[in-house]
């Protein structure tokens, strides 16, 4: 299985000088754990997630601080065509639970720990299904 295949292409992104409040506001108001920050032009500058945001707040940061103050650059990227598996070993090596997912060099989605568990617990289900097949028919029968 490759990545393109369940990362999220509905990337969210905000400006670097925009405030953290705002970041935190829109990270809430989509329920998601990260935005992308970016140029208008879509130049990848960096990541804000919720633990940049617990920092800040440990910080005593004010609500207006810019997030590219915040923000975690060299942003830790993956290829759309990746498996999976490359992707939790990314995860795993940087100790970090979400990937921005690159095509030719462009941003194109994220995948995150969640997408992952999310399709191993399915992918769990439809083989446990399977093992369960043999002894519903020798039931049924």
């Amino acid at each position: 299985m490759k990545v393109y295949e369940i990362m999220s292409t509905e990337l969210e992104t905000i400006s670097p000088d925009s405030s953290i409040k705002t970041a935190a506001k829109k990270m809430n108001r989509l329920q998601i754990g990260a935005l992308v920050v970016s140029t208008p032009g879509f130049e990848l500058l960096g990541i804000i997630t919720e633990r940049d945001m617990l920092r800040a707040f440990a910080k005593s940061l004010k609500p207006s601080t810019e997030v590219k103050k915040l923000m975690t650059k060299g942003v830790i990227t993956i290829e759309h065509k990746a498996t999976l598996e490359k992707a939790a070993d990314k995860m795993i090596k940087y100790a970090i639970k979400r990937l921005v997912v690159t095509k030719n060099g462009e941003c194109v989605g994220i995948v995150t720990l969640t997408d992952l568990i999310t399709y191993e617990s399915r992918l769990v289900d439809k083989l446990s299904d399977l093992i369960q097949t043999p002894k519903k028919v020798a039931e049924a029968g």
